[in-house]
């Protein structure tokens, strides 16, 4: 069974993604194109340290098709070295700037990176001495630029430097639309291993794309995520290119993420359930002026149904559910926008425009509604796998179909749910074991404000749940085993359930299952021990 929305109009004609914002910003000179914190940078300031910089780092070799890693986080720099990089036709590498250090070594060597841009502090964390012990053992990496250095060790340079005015008025090639632009990898274990090139004609397709799915009401469009994730980056794109001027976050306290959204007129925020869930749970936000936001997003959740429990209790803005895929055009799935208590479980919607979907089994067969199997997804336009090599190829199945190597059924009325990764889920005799459906009958305790469960696979299978109860409340692990035990198949309760005062919680407000993996397998630290009820 194949599911497909409206196609939209594949004949327009684009410029690379330089010239759409040069155009832009001939004509919004003066326009705010970007906000950050208290500071303010207009289109055209933006563009003459653009050019400058792409001047610069032709200096330094850098020139079409070769690859450059940006690592930092959400900074005015991010958005000027990557334009500098699409108007010189290099390639831009965002990756995460907290990535250890063998991860990060071990991207840049395979996408044979020829230059690493970096802010040197985040947070406390000092950037410059990982770059440095990495490009040590790389031959590859020719030049590091750093930003805000407290001490530029030898080997960096400056990122200041690159907007001296420079004598080369032209660039050496010319870069067409459909050269590629972006080169996006995965951490291991998150899949996309060969990565996806994206060229600037899709960029720009995949901007358009989401603004017209998520903008109905000519709102402006807020991400919480940060830069170096797709979703982070194509927000701002899309706002950038649409003239309105995108607003960054340099940070996920929920106390400024909500000072951000009662300031911004007409707003659409893009975010994870389970940031928001932390967000709606603060003091601030039950007295907050939600007058401005329009409607709240919450994509690439596997256990949408958490998010029927939100404490808040207030109805001033529309939920909307989505699933986001950066192998296709962006957002995929989109369930329609609602208010109140009207959530189905796991629940996302349907294809968006220009999508077609179907669901597999193991033998690559349409699976009947109501049966698991893995979703696929084919688009107007998809990118490309990048290979070491440096060909590309169309990614996924065969006629342009794409594995998303995540499990998704058709429910009663033929809208699609999302039920995890294929690969962190495990099988039995009576198909697959979900973890979205231990989460959600353990959600159904009164007390339970939010449940992470994971697999552990040694001699033989353990599961592992992790519940955080509702503030001032306790929870025995023994009243959870007996609710799972009414709900679930026995081969579905939990092993062992811990009662954790909070879950593990990266920068980008992503839960790391990896720790709860680690916990599982060793115990929890005492140290960490002491934090939980």
């Amino acid at each position: 069974m194949i599911r497909n929305a409206q196609i939209v109009n594949n004949d327009m004609l684009f410029d690379a993604l330089f010239e759409q914002y040069a155009k832009i910003s001939k004509h919004q000179a003066e326009t705010v194109a970007i906000v950050l914190d208290d500071e303010t940078i207009s289109y055209q300031e933006l563009h003459d340290r653009v050019v400058a910089c792409a001047r610069n780092l032709e200096t330094y070799g850098i020139s079409k098709g070769k690859k450059v890693a940006l690592l930092m986080n959400n900074r005015k720099e991010y958005v000027i070295a990557c334009f500098a990089l699409f108007k010189i036709g290099a390639w831009a590498l965002p990756l995460n700037p907290y990535l250890e250090e063998s991860e990060i070594r071990r991207l840049l060597k395979f996408a044979d990176v020829y230059a690493v841009i970096f802010a040197d502090h985040i947070g406390v964390a000092s950037i410059q001495q990982k770059i440095l012990c990495v490009s040590r053992n790389l031959r590859n990496i020719n030049w590091l630029f750093g930003i805000d250095l407290l001490k530029k060790e030898q080997g960096v340079v400056d990122f200041q430097e690159l907007y001296k005015p420079v004598g080369i008025k032209g660039l050496r090639s010319a870069v067409m639309p459909n050269d590629t632009a972006m080169l996006w990898l995965q951490p291991e274990g998150d899949g996309l291993q060969n990565g996806v090139c994206i060229s600037h004609e899709n960029c720009y397709r995949m901007t358009e794309s989401l603004k017209s799915i998520l903008d109905d009401n000519n709102c402006r469009i807020i991400c919480t995520e940060p830069l170096y994730t797709p979703e982070g980056f194509f927000v701002m794109l899309s706002e950038l290119l649409s003239g309105n001027g995108v607003h960054l976050l340099t940070t996920l306290n929920p106390n400024k993420v909500i000072k951000k959204i009662t300031e911004v007129d007409a707003l659409l925020v893009v975010t994870r359930p389970l940031l928001w869930r932390i967000i709606t749970a603060t003091s601030v936000f039950q007295f907050a002026d939600l007058a401005n936001l329009s409607t709240i997003v919450l994509y690439n959740s596997f256990n949408a149904g958490k998010v029927e429990k939100f404490p808040d209790g207030r109805q001033d803005y529309r939920l909307q559910f989505g699933f986001f895929s950066i192998e296709a055009t962006g957002i995929v799935l989109l369930s329609e926008p609602t208010q109140g208590a009207a959530y189905r479980f796991c629940n996302v919607g349907i294809p968006t425009p220009g999508i077609e979907i179907k669901i597999v089994d193991n033998e690559n067969e349409s699976v009947a509604q109501g049966e698991t199997g893995e979703l696929l997804v084919k688009g107007s336009f998809m990118n490309s796998l990048y290979h070491p090599s440096g060909q590309t190829g169309n990614s996924g199945h065969d006629d342009g179909w794409f594995g998303t190597g995540i499990l998704a059924r058709y429910d009663d009325d033929n809208y699609i749910c999302l039920f995890g990764k294929k690969s962190e889920q495990e099988n039995n005799s009576a198909g697959f074991i979900l973890s979205t459906e231990i989460e959600t009958s353990l959600l159904q305790h009164r007390h339970v404000q939010e449940v992470a469960v994971v697999f552990v696979r040694e001699q033989k299978l353990k599961i592992f749940a992790f519940v955080i109860p509702n503030p001032g409340e306790k929870l025995e692990p023994n009243e959870l085993f007996a609710l799972c035990g009414q709900q679930l198949q026995q081969d579905s309760v939990p092993d062992e359930i811990y009662i954790l005062a909070q879950l593990p919680i990266d920068l980008s407000g992503k839960l790391n299952k990896n720790i709860l993996r680690q916990w599982s397998r060793q115990s929890i630290p005492d140290e960490e021990r002491t934090l939980f009820a």
